[in-house]
C-alpha cells in the first residue's frame, strides 16, 4: 500500500492485534430531542483515581472515542489503536477504542447509548455532576474544557468523520473540536491512528501521534519502543462535503481527497 494517511510506522508480529475489519452494528434507532447533542458531544475525562477508563468522547456524527487502560495488547478490541504505554515494572497500555454509537434512549439528562461491540453504557448528566455506567460499574466524569483555538468557523467545517475511498483502498478521517484526531483504514486496521491536532494558521493544522516499534525482550516479553511525531498538514480545500490535505513525508508529497 503506498498511501497511508499518518502512517503508523511500526513492527509487528503476526497476531499480535486481531485484525478483523471493524463494523458497526445497524441498530434501530430512536431520535432523540433536538437539545439531546449539545448536552452529550464533547469529551468526558473520568476522575476517579485509578480507573480503567480514562475518557469518554462523542462527535455530532454519532461516533465515540474511548481511552482504556489494559495490561496485555492480546486483549484488546479489533477496533482499538495503542496510545500508549506506561513505564515498568507493571506495563499499563492505553489504547482508543472507537466506532460508531446509537441513541437507545435520552430522558431527564439519562441517556443509555449502544456502542456496538463495545456494549451498552448509560450516562447520567445532572446539575450535580456526570456519571458513566459501563457493565454496572459507575464513573465520575467531567466534561473536558480544552478545545482547539483559532479559526472557528473552519474548525466547524473541519470537525467531522470525512470518508476517504482511493485505489479500492476506504477509510475514515475524523477531527473533534477537543483536540482529538482518528483514522484508519477499514482493509488495513492496524495502520489506525489516534492522535493529538491544532490550527498553526489559517491553512495548516499539525498532528501529533505516536509511532511504535515492537520487538521481543531478553526475557521473552514484549517490549514496545515509543516516538513521538508531529507532522504538518496544509488545508488545501474545505467545504461541508470536501475535504483536500497535502503533506509531506520521507521527501516526498501527499495530496488526498475526502468527502463528506
Amino acid at each position: 500500500m503506498k498511501r497511508k494517511f499518518f502512517k503508523l510506522a511500526m513492527s509487528m508480529l503476526f497476531g499480535l492485534f486481531l485484525t478483523t475489519i471493524f463494523v458497526s452494528c445497524v441498530k434501530e434507532e430512536i431520535d432523540p430531542p433536538d437539545d439531546f447533542t449539545p448536552d452529550l458531544i464533547g469529551k468526558w475525562n473520568v476522575s476517579n483515581a485509578g480507573a480503567e477508563y480514562s475518557s469518554f468522547e462523542f462527535t455530532k456524527d454519532k461516533m465515540y472515542i474511548i481511552q482504556q487502560r489494559v495490561s496485555s495488547l492480546q486483549s484488546a478490541p479489533a477496533n482499538s489503536i495503542l496510545k500508549s504505554s506506561s513505564s515498568e515494572p507493571n506495563t499499563v497500555y492505553i489504547i482508543i477504542i472507537f466506532g460508531d454509537y446509537s441513541t437507545l434512549s435520552a430522558d431527564g439528562g439519562v441517556y443509555n447509548l449502544d456502542l456496538g461491540d463495545f456494549g451498552l453504557i448509560k450516562i447520567t448528566i445532572s446539575e450535580s455532576g456526570a456519571t458513566v455506567e459501563v457493565n454496572g460499574e459507575v464513573f465520575d466524569i467531567t466534561r473536558d474544557g480544552n478545545s482547539v483555538t483559532g479559526n472557528q468557523a473552519k474548525t466547524e467545517l473541519l470537525c467531522h468523520a470525512w470518508n476517504w475511498l482511493e485505489n479500492d483502498e476506504s477509510g475514515i478521517l475524523t477531527f473533534t473540536p477537543n483536540g482529538t484526531y482518528l483514522t484508519y483504514l477499514e482493509e488495513y486496521p492496524e495502520y489506525a491512528e489516534s492522535g493529538t491536532w491544532k490550527w498553526l494558521n489559517s491553512n495548516n493544522i499539525e498532528v501529533t501521534h505516536t509511532n511504535y516499534i515492537y520487538s521481543w525482550g531478553s526475557g521473552g516479553e514484549l517490549e514496545v519502543t515509543e516516538k513521538i511525531v508531529t507532522q504538518k498538514v496544509k488545508i488545501v480545500e474545505l467545504t461541508e462535503t470536501e475535504l483536500t490535505a497535502s503533506w509531506e513525508e520521507d521527501d516526498e508529497s501527499y495530496l488526498m481527497n475526502l468527502t463528506r
